[in-house]
């Protein structure tokens, strides 16, 4: 996904997309805004604010597994032949194939580098032991 650089109110465009997803730094500021808020001779209650808390804590646990999983899955791409749809310059997605020689950890984004290009893992649409273009995989099998 190509984001540009626009400005929109001040905001830059990659500011506004974060924003769709909440996150842990969304949530603490929620979270301290309620506390500031709340009516002191009717103080939040110690469960909902506990609650709130393990929520948080949940939330960040999740955070990191996804990523954790979208790492290992990347690695296990390496040596194996993949097809990928990337934005191109034209409305239809360019489509790339080739084989994964290494994997890219950049700006919290994992990128397998295809062809000696970085493509996002989210765009990887198969993954093949073997070249799919080639008569390789059934020389390998033996057909």
């Amino acid at each position: 996904m190509r984001i540009e650089n626009t400005q929109q109110n001040g905001q830059s465009a990659s500011a506004i997309q974060n924003r769709a997803e909440l996150g842990k730094n969304e949530f603490m500021n929620i979270l301290v805004t309620q506390l500031r808020f709340q009516d002191p001779l009717r103080p939040m209650d110690d469960r909902e604010f506990i609650a709130q808390l393990a929520q948080f804590s949940s939330l960040e646990q999740m955070q990191n597994l996804n990523r954790e999983f979208a790492n290992v899955r990347a690695m296990n791409m390496i040596g194996n032949y993949v097809t990928a749809k990337i934005d191109g310059e034209g409305p239809e997605p360019e489509i790339l194939k080739g084989l994964v020689e290494a994997v890219s950890f950049e700006n919290g984004r994992t990128g397998v580098v295809v062809n000696g290009r970085i493509v996002d893992a989210e765009d990887i649409v198969g993954v093949h032991m073997f070249n799919p273009d080639s008569d390789s995989e059934q020389a390998q099998s033996g057909e």
